[in-house]
């Protein structure tokens, strides 16, 4: 178990370590030399990528926008603000269905 933060500059190194963690695994989403899947398992074990917010990890698969992964989210059940440890296995094979194949338009 990891010891507690007890002085600002550990809390400042935490922050950076998260920071650097979740820009290094969205770059390797974008560049496709890391699946969707391979992040969910590493957050089984990486404390900083099981607090990278779902979102912006379906944001940066290529072929997805904002707007996509926000409704593939809300079909899944699951909050914009859900972090990766948060979402179950079920809702996570179901949002790379819904991603895999066009979302019907919705009427505004």
């Amino acid at each position: 178990m990891a010891q507690p933060i007890t002085t600002l500059e550990q809390a400042a190194e935490w922050v950076g370590r998260l920071v650097q963690t979740r820009e290094r695994t969205i770059d390797q989403l974008r560049s496709q030399d890391r699946t969707l899947d391979d992040v969910f398992a590493l957050a089984q074990h990486d404390d900083f990528v099981a607090r990278i917010a779902v979102l912006k990890l379906y944001e940066a698969v290529p072929g997805n926008g904002k707007v996509r992964s926000r409704r593939a989210l809300a079909r899944a059940g699951i909050a914009d603000n859900a972090l990766t440890k948060d979402v179950t296995a079920a809702q996570r094979s179901r949002v790379v269905d819904l991603l895999a194949k066009p979302l019907p338009r919705e009427e505004s």
